[in-house]
């Protein structure tokens, strides 16, 4: 049996009487006498036994508290520890319980001076530590809510402490008191919730981990209070601090509120679930969001365990559906739908809200949890503001047009958006923003081109993923494609390449979608094909506009893409030029045909969309093409009414800079009709109505004309060289002018030259020698002239020609190869070997020994 130890015995063994005196006087003996003490019950209290120590410590209970109370540090702390060490061998009645309440909550409290501000009694921290680690101890064993309402007035004086080492320690009992006694924690109402907030917005982040973990107990024990966690805090101004708490710089403060918020929800009643679940999924979803993954991953799983209880209370309330088992996927998903239905319009525009914040780990949050909701909600939720909720994207898109990584992230909202939401719906929403009237968007004020390049982007990202059973609709790239053929679009166009790529992009995107569900009838590949041209055209007209050092006429990336999307109807891009062969009737039609007269080819201007189209046809066809399509007369109409309207400048040719550019469409029908010979039918039509008036304009003036005039005499000599162009043609309307192109303009001169020798070739393959050397002897002949600057100008172009073999084995053939030697050989003796044309001259003299 324990020995039992007398009070008296000891107090007078170890001379403890001494300890009565509170000041600092006898400090040695009181040390000594104290010190007696400890080590006597360090070595006896397992000797005494529980019940021993419990008499002992409520014999010396009342002496001990004086002795609490000295003024001697070491004596307050050797107390502490001496209390710390009894109670917890002690078997604590309620009434010495309520005892060391008492104590504690003396010992923690302030005392309030009116001369200086509030002191603790207990000054020194590391004290108070010892006496909050009593009450660590004696926590799980307190009786009754009297005690309970004692113990949570001692910890909201710790939490309030100004020791962090305090604080955590009230935190840490605070949690073992409402884990221990809820029922008991819950009769005091939303006070231990509050008491919490303090530790929740510490600027220490184990403190603020210690404050989610007392709130986990504190919410499983009163759920009724769990909604001051989402409110402000009035009297201290403080934001709800779950919010603020998702973006918590600590990653462990974050990873707790996730485990936290799932308990909350978890380990509740139904009706408790549903009462907060409100407050709690979006906090699950924005730690979902979170940039670190394992914090991502652990509120994935806390959200799925969510999910699985909300589809057991649906099943216990007989709503779920039957065949879902446990495990199932979509049981698991009608969980989540569920789950995410109580919450969603306050979450949606919640999450709006902040996504359109300036700080952007807030705008990315945001917007992680709206893919999330997108991704989970019902589709009745997402339809039913789906206007609203693609207008405030739309903003959301214009705000942080600059910021890469928010963009990237609304695409991914926007993907899957378009994956829960019918095609039909989304493009009804926003194919009104490309409407002339909806080019200035007044709450955004996105102007222009820059706000359907947002648009085009926003639809691109909405119909990027998988299609819906049955969402695609031959209707759906009809009305897009009619929405953006229209003239004031292609004018805004070709002012923004950036907008030319998006156009493609979409349309790409939308026909691949569409052709991975079902053909595309052949009315709208048509459609496509024209649309796809006019951008290609857009494009030349933007270089054209904004010439740069580069030769290039047209974006690359819009060829590519166009090519890619035409390409998607023959399964290989190679077979672009087949796609516009077939379809040559109807688009040239398309280009011909407008009701509108200053659409016709006569009124074209330089920038006409319809003629970029037609020489980008021109390019792209072949002679084959041209023959099965049976459009030969149509084309060949085109090019000679091209810009033929009058104008102040020039009456009878038209406009010069669209007839220069009909005459290179015409050089390149000419190389496309090589050996097939189709075009020899029409050549009265195309002298009369596009070379002859040409050619009749040698001798006007204007420096404007000269490149008009190059071009028309390299489609004449075209035209020869590929034998389309007649002998009785040359004879009778181009020979007569060929002179009068001989004047001091190089380029002009150069052409002249060179088609007086075409024409000569062509005569002398028709056996009419003489008549090719009558034309091409007074040419030889400049060789020899000096008389004036034309002669020697002239001169200069011809030895340029004779550097051509095709050139020298021409005279060869007409027997006339000594006279051009002769000539060669004048001028070698008056030309210096400095002269560029030396080397020429040489081969031409045959004398390539005189170097």
């Amino acid at each position: 049996m324990a020995s039992q130890p007398a009070c008296q015995d000891i107090v007078d063994r170890h001379s403890l009487n001494v300890l009565s005196d509170t000041s600092t006087n006898n400090r040695g003996d009181k040390k000594k006498a104290l010190a007696s003490l400890r080590r006597e019950c360090t070595e006896q209290l397992e000797t005494w036994g529980d019940q021993g120590v419990t008499n002992l410590l409520n014999d010396l209970f009342d002496r001990m508290a004086i002795w609490a109370t000295s003024d001697i540090e070491y004596i307050r702390e050797q107390v502490a520890l001496l209390y710390q060490q009894m109670i917890h061998h002690a078997t604590l009645s309620s009434e010495l319980l309520d005892r060391v309440l008492d104590l504690v909550h003396q010992r923690l409290s302030r005392q309030h001076l009116a001369t200086a501000k509030a002191a603790f009694v207990e000054p020194t921290e590391e004290i108070r530590v010892i006496w909050l680690d009593i009450m660590l101890h004696i926590a799980p064993g307190v009786i009754n809510a009297t005690q309970v309402d004692k113990a949570l007035d001692i910890l909201q004086l710790a939490i309030r402490d100004t020791s962090p080492d305090v604080q955590k320690r009230g935190g840490n009992t605070l949690t073992e008191l409402a884990k221990h006694h809820r029922k008991e924690v819950a009769f005091a109402g939303e006070r231990p919730m509050r008491m919490i907030l303090d530790l929740l917005h510490h600027k220490h982040s184990a403190l603020r981990v210690i404050g989610l973990q007392c709130t986990e107990q504190i919410g499983l024990a009163f759920p009724g209070a769990i909604h001051l966690l989402f409110e402000h805090d009035e009297a201290a101004k403080r934001q709800p601090i779950f919010p603020l708490l998702v973006y918590d710089n600590a990653l462990l403060v974050r990873m707790t509120l996730s485990q936290v918020a799932g308990s909350l929800l978890i380990n509740v009643t139904p009706q408790q679930r549903y009462a907060n679940l409100p407050m709690l999924v979006p906090i699950l979803l924005s730690c979902a969001a979170d940039d670190m993954e394992s914090i991502s991953e652990a509120s994935s799983v806390q959200m799925e365990r969510v999910a699985s209880m909300c589809a057991d209370d649906l099943d216990a309330a007989g709503i779920l559906d039957a065949n879902l088992k446990h495990g199932d996927r979509g049981r698991l998903d009608a969980g989540f739908k569920h789950a995410v239905h109580q919450c969603y319009k306050p979450l949606m525009r919640q999450s709006i809200r902040e996504a359109m914040e300036l700080e952007e780990q807030r705008r990315l949050r945001a917007l992680g949890v709206l893919a999330t909701l997108y991704q989970h909600a019902l589709e009745e939720d997402i339809w039913c503001e789906h206007q609203d909720t693609l207008d405030n994207l739309f903003t959301i898109y214009c705000n942080g047009m600059d910021d890469k990584a928010v963009i990237s992230k609304l695409r991914s909202v926007l993907s899957v958006l378009g994956q829960r939401m019918p095609q039909t719906i989304y493009l009804h929403a926003m194919i009104p923003r490309f409407e002339e009237e909806e080019l200035l968007h007044a709450e955004t004020m996105c102007m222009g081109t820059k706000g359907l390049t947002i648009t085009l982007d926003m639809l691109k990202a909405l119909v990027s993923g998988p299609p819906r059973g049955g969402d695609v609709f031959h209707g759906d790239v009809e009305h897009v494609i009619g929405t953006l053929d229209k003239p004031y679009f292609w004018q805004l166009l070709s002012e923004d390449e950036e907008l030319i790529c998006e156009t493609a992009r979409l349309l790409k995107a939308m026909v691949t979608r569409h052709l991975n569900q079902l053909p595309l009838a052949d009315t709208i590949r048509v459609r496509v094909v024209w649309f796809a041209l006019v951008l290609r055209a857009a494009s030349r007209i933007h270089h054209s506009n904004n010439p740069t050092t580069t030769s290039v006429r047209e974006n690359a990336t819009v060829t590519d893409l166009v090519n890619q999307l035409i390409g998607g109807f023959t399964q290989h891009v190679s077979m672009v030029s087949s796609v516009y062969g077939h379809y040559l009737p109807t688009l040239l039609k398309r280009i011909c045909g407008q009701p509108k007269a200053h659409k016709r080819p006569n009124a074209w201007k330089t920038s006409s969309v319809e003629l970029y189209v037609l020489e980008i046809l021109v390019e792209s066809i072949t002679g084959d093409a041209l023959e099965n399509a049976g459009v030969t007369e149509q084309l060949v109409e085109l090019v000679c009414y091209a810009g033929l309207r009058s104008t102040k400048e020039h009456q009878e040719l038209g406009d010069i800079a669209v007839r220069k550019r009909a005459l290179r469409l015409l050089s390149s029908l000419f190389r496309i009709d090589k050996g097939v010979h189709y075009l020899v039918d029409y050549e009265p039509e195309i002298f009369e109505h596009l070379l002859t008036p040409g050619l009749r304009s040698a001798r006007l003036p204007g420096n404007s004309l000269s490149a008009y005039h190059v071009e028309l005499l390299g489609a004449i000599a075209a035209g020869i060289e590929e034998d389309i162009i007649s002998i009785d043609a040359i004879k009778t309307l181009v020979i007569p002018y060929i002179s009068d192109f001989f004047s001091s303009n190089e380029p002009v001169l150069n052409a002249a030259m060179h088609l007086q020798i075409y024409a000569s070739e062509r005569l002398l393959l028709d056996n009419q020698r003489d008549m090719a050397q009558e034309l091409l002897l007074p040419l030889l002949d400049t060789l020899r002239e000096t008389s004036d600057e034309k002669a020697l100008h002239r001169q200069r172009v011809l030895i340029r020609i004779s550097d051509d073999q095709k050139f020298i084995d021409m005279i060869h053939h007409m027997n006339i190869a000594d006279l051009v030697k002769g000539h060669t050989r004048h001028l070698l003796s008056n030309a210096k070997k400095e002269n560029p044309a030396y080397p020429t001259l040489l081969r031409l003299a045959g004398d390539q020994d005189m170097d």
